[in-house]
């Protein structure tokens, strides 16, 4: 229910027909992320979805309908849709998969006939895979890494408007070794910044409308830079325009205690992918310092089935980004704990 009121809020419901020639769903569901999920945020999507499977590869087609308004106004027409096609090829120790997407926003503002709108068409493409090989010694390689790439036109739809050119992309890359209760992984993320205010171009995944820094809200290693302070968004403020960027190492290890509890230790670092222009060509200070290194310490403890503790402890040593161009400022080391239990029905 929401708040007081006696109404009960339905997130997600949907309606499965399984046939000789696959799965498809209808109805409000769980959505926007695939493959290893660096560059996305998990949503509620309305959408229909067909899946099927042939052989080790499974197919996945899926049309989402994500706004309709419409008034009889100068601008009519205010929607958001999304047409999607992949392929997941997937064994033991091997998973390998590629989306194409196609989604078109139309960013119009019916009370204010003055007012400069879009028609927001973007391609994704958006390949990754993860390689899991056994050793004789009984240790285990990993390999993974994935790409996010966005392409396309702000078409303008109003008088004063000018079209905006749209390319911008991630990757990600990982590398890792487990050994019986240990394993440790080194991995490297980017996403790429705008250069430059003010101009006709957009390069940078958070202005291409992915999300904020460009790094997604489903993978969050590092506690203060991202889980709880989430202050690589601030690559995205009022005096920057659009992001910045992100370029993050890692360097994780996690040991199992026991097979309820585990530890975890991060060390990371984080600065802007991009140094940032304003709209005459001047770089604005401290935009390309770095956001800052941090330390991580995490503990997870299964208490019963579907019931878990967690504790997370994040220092974050910041970086001078954080100034703003505040030529006299000392940006002051923070530090973040948080614990809590949850429950997985």
């Amino acid at each position: 229910a929401s708040g007081k009121s006696d109404v009960a809020l339905w997130e997600h419901g949907w309606a499965t027909w399984t046939t000789p020639y696959g799965k498809l769903d209808i109805g409000r569901m769980k959505g926007g992320v695939f493959g290893l999920g660096l560059f996305e945020s998990e949503a509620v999507r309305d959408r229909i979805k067909w899946t099927t499977k042939v052989g080790d590869v499974a197919l996945l087609g899926i049309i989402e309908k994500n706004r309709e308004q419409g008034t009889t106004g100068q601008y009519a027409d205010n929607d958001s849709e999304a047409l999607y096609l992949a392929g997941i090829y997937k064994t033991a120790d091997t998973e390998i998969g590629c989306l194409l997407g196609q989604t078109r926003d139309e960013e119009q503002d019916d009370a204010n006939a003055t007012s400069v709108e879009h028609s927001f068409s973007k391609l994704i493409v958006n390949p990754y895979f993860n390689i899991n090989k056994k050793l004789d010694n009984g240790g285990v390689v990993n390999v993974k890494g994935e790409i996010f790439n966005v392409s396309g036109t702000k078409e303008a739809k109003s008088s004063g408007g000018t079209d905006t050119d749209v390319s911008a992309m991630g990757f990600y890359l990982a590398a890792g070794y487990e050994f019986g209760n240990f394993d440790i992984e080194i991995g490297y993320a980017n996403a790429a910044g705008d250069d430059k205010a003010g101009d006709n171009e957009i390069s940078s995944l958070g202005g291409a409308g992915v999300v904020r820094s460009g790094l997604g809200d489903e993978w969050v290693p590092l506690v203060v830079l991202q889980d709880v302070n989430a202050l690589l968004d601030e690559g995205t403020t009022s005096s920057l325009g659009t992001s910045t960027g992100v370029s993050l190492m890692y360097l994780q290890a996690n040991f199992d205690v026991n097979e309820k509890i585990k530890l975890t230790g991060i060390i990371g670092s984080a600065s802007p992918s991009t140094e940032k222009l304003d709209a005459s060509g001047t770089k604005i200070a401290d935009s390309d310092e770095p956001f800052g290194n941090e330390i991580d310490l995490k503990l997870y403890w299964n208490l019963s089935d579907g019931v878990g503790y967690f504790f997370n402890l994040g220092y974050l040593m910041t970086g001078d980004f954080f100034k703003y161009g505040v030529a006299n400022a000392e940006p002051e080391s923070i530090y973040t704990i948080y614990h809590g239990i949850e429950f997985d029905f």
